[in-house]
């Protein structure tokens, strides 16, 4: 009698196809649409625990789905991230300021879950394409709330900052990439013949919306990156005649509404905010036409080939004219001589190295701040490259930016991000972090060109523009803007690279087995638990205490210490808790404490120097010395004065 063989236990058959896992992916996505309306997410205490979710999401979904189709090509852009991460944890033990490093490593590992969520849990072409909807409906969504606002709302002043619109991400670079993001995916979707009908005038009125809402935030590097971008998404763009009929319904009316979109600049009052929200809304509605009229075309005409090649040679000689026109507008706001005009204003950018980049056209005093190249941002560079000659194989740091800034630029506005992510990249990560970087931002490009050549479904080539379009727009857009940063403006690009690589033909199908995914899975949690949200918590707890009164602003400072370990921040918040209640000798040991926890920080030998010159103490010329070697450049009438906390944050 032979004994029966025993079967093998298979893995149960969970997957996330379909709407479970559209639901996971849609956390990042969710995530970007409440912190576009709250803060944009730069620190944080803002985004942290959209992080923690979105990384436990990603952990789930490696766990829940038992197949993998994804190739060696496709793993390349959450890895790099992933990579990202790791380096900058690396980076903690020759940083200056670490807790910043762990902060950064923790931006990355967000950014590598929203990648993760993208290609395993939405895998069919049909559910990715409506990610990528919701992406770029995400990105329209502020715009239409903030047309309504100024439109409808008696009080806007909130919503300006120095005549820019900046809403409540409150900065107008940043709010500008958040919702620009969304143009051409909107655009490809407004020109898709296979898309709904309905839905085709509602893709062009948020592409309107998108587009008007970008000019009053005069934002230059937005409106010059969506120029730049025009000629990838074009030139992989299937359909030319039909998507740039629709792109010029939402391009034209913004030029014709020019003047009135940039009135609060002009005026330098918000006593016209209603007219700019009226003429973002106008833009829309102009263009949701257009699309209309462009849909009835469609129905109603089935063109032969001649006819096609006729409205072809039509559509270029309706470009022409337009660069021509556009040419001759130029020429006539440089005075006839646009070479010089861009020669002197590059120039001015130079010789305003030292100063503290102002920007050539100040509210009310210029129609708007198009009219000039200036973008204060040379200093910077000059910084984060000759930082990246001094450490070229290891960086200074990942988020350390602000301390080489502090040390050898010239910090009156004290910025802790070099304005350019490439240039940042070398100048904290240094090689290994440029390397990583790159193929983070080529790799889906590379993708979106391979899918417009091979793809067989012409729905699929519209959508490879549109992705190209928005990912070429952010990375022009993010070398003269601190956007990655930004988590509301990085998140969107993020997912649409996952989006453009899953495009790519897939590999076999195999079983992903538990004993790789579960460890993976553990580890994402453990990220969430240890690394991501003891950071959260500590930047909020320091957050508050700088406006609580003194015994509970040293609670919570008490409980960011606890949280914190690598930097002295919690110190500082106790002492100036301190110094509000009148007690110099505690914060003078808060002081010192902060300066021994975090040595190169120089806030922390400000307030020792502070505190010792109230309390007669003979350390105070000490303190001072460290001021001047760690911030040998910061102004005369601050090193008197008690630093605020926006210095503090990670």
């Amino acid at each position: 009698m032979t004994a029966r063989p025993t079967r093998r236990r298979r893995r149960p058959a969970v997957s996330l196809n379909g709407l479970p896992g559209l639901a996971l992916a849609l956390i990042p996505v969710l995530a970007t649409v409440r912190l576009t309306g709250n803060g944009g997410g730069y620190t944080i205490d803002e985004w942290g625990m959209w992080a923690a979710a979105t990384v436990i999401a990603a952990g789930v979904a490696l766990v829940a789905q038992p197949v993998s189709t994804l190739s060696a090509t496709q793993r390349l852009v959450p890895l790099a991230l992933v990579g990202l991460a790791g380096w900058s944890l690396l980076s903690i033990r020759w940083a200056a300021w670490p807790q910043s490093a762990l902060v950064e490593a923790d931006r990355y590992l967000f950014y590598a879950a929203a990648a993760t969520l993208v290609l395993v849990a939405v895998p069919t072409r049909r559910w990715r394409r409506l990610l990528v909807a919701s992406v770029a409906v995400a990105a329209a969504l502020p715009a239409l709330q903030l047309a309504i606002k100024l439109a409808f709302s008696s009080d806007a002043q909130a919503l300006f900052d120095g005549g820019r619109l900046v809403g409540d991400v409150g900065y107008g670079g940043g709010l500008a990439a958040a919702v620009a993001i969304g143009f051409w995916p909107l655009i490809s979707l407004a020109s898709d013949r296979a898309m709904p009908r309905g839905l085709r005038p509602l893709a062009a009125l948020a592409a309107g919306l998108v587009l008007a809402t970008v000019v009053p935030t005069e934002a230059r590097a937005a409106v010059w990156a969506l120029a730049l971008s025009a000629v990838v998404y074009f030139g992989l763009c299937p359909t030319p005649i039909r998507s740039g009929t629709i792109a010029a319904g939402a391009a034209l009316p913004t030029l014709a509404l020019w003047h009135d979109l940039n009135r609060v600049f002009a005026t330098g009052t918000t006593g016209d905010a209603d007219l700019v929200g009226q003429s973002i809304l106008r833009v829309g509605l102009i263009a949701a036409a257009v699309c209309v009229g462009q849909v009835l075309v469609d129905e109603a005409v089935e063109l032969p080939a001649a006819g096609r090649r006729v409205v072809a040679i039509a559509g270029v000689i309706a470009a022409c004219l337009m660069l021509v026109a556009g040419s001759a507008v130029g020429i006539a706001k440089t005075d006839g001589h646009p070479a010089a005009w861009a020669r002197h204003s590059l120039q001015a950018t130079v010789d305003r190295v030292g100063s503290d980049g102002a920007q050539a056209a100040a509210k009310g005093q210029a129609e708007s701040r198009f009219g000039s190249l200036d973008t204060g941002r040379y200093d910077l560079w000059k910084v984060a490259l000759r930082g990246f000659r001094e450490q070229p194989a290891r960086g200074y740091g990942a988020g350390n930016f602000g301390y080489l800034n502090v040390q050898i630029g010239h910090p009156f506005l004290f910025p802790f991000q070099a304005h350019s992510q490439l240039l940042e990249a070398m100048s904290t990560l240094g090689v290994p972090g440029l390397a990583l970087f790159l193929l983070v931002l080529g790799l889906p490009l590379g993708a979106c060109v391979r899918v417009r050549i091979s793809a067989a479904d012409r729905s699929d080539k519209l959508l490879a523009a549109g992705i190209g379009g928005s990912l070429a727009y952010f990375a022009v857009h993010a070398q003269v803007d601190w956007i990655w940063q930004i988590v509301s403006c990085a998140v969107p690009a993020v997912m649409l690279s996952a989006a453009a690589v899953g495009m790519l033909a897939p590999a076999p199908a195999r079983a992903r087995r538990l004993v790789v995914s579960a460890p993976v899975a553990v580890a994402a949690l453990a990220a969430a638990a240890v690394l991501i949200v003891p950071a959260a918590l500590a930047q909020r707890y320091l957050e508050r205490s700088y406006f609580e009164p003194a015994a509970r602003a040293l609670r919570d400072a008490d409980r960011a210490r606890r949280l914190d370990r690598l930097s002295g921040r919690p110190d500082l918040a106790a002492a100036r808790a301190l110094l509000r209640n009148g007690d110099t000798g505690a914060a003078f040991t808060a002081a010192r404490r902060a300066a021994g926890a975090e040595p190169d920080f120089w806030v922390a030998w400000q307030m020792l120097a502070v505190t010792a010159a109230r309390l007669g103490d003979p350390s105070q010329a000490g303190a001072h010395d460290h001021v001047r070697r760690l911030a040998p450049r910061l102004p005369l009438d601050l090193r008197a004065e008690v630093p605020g906390p926006d210095f503090d944050h990670y």
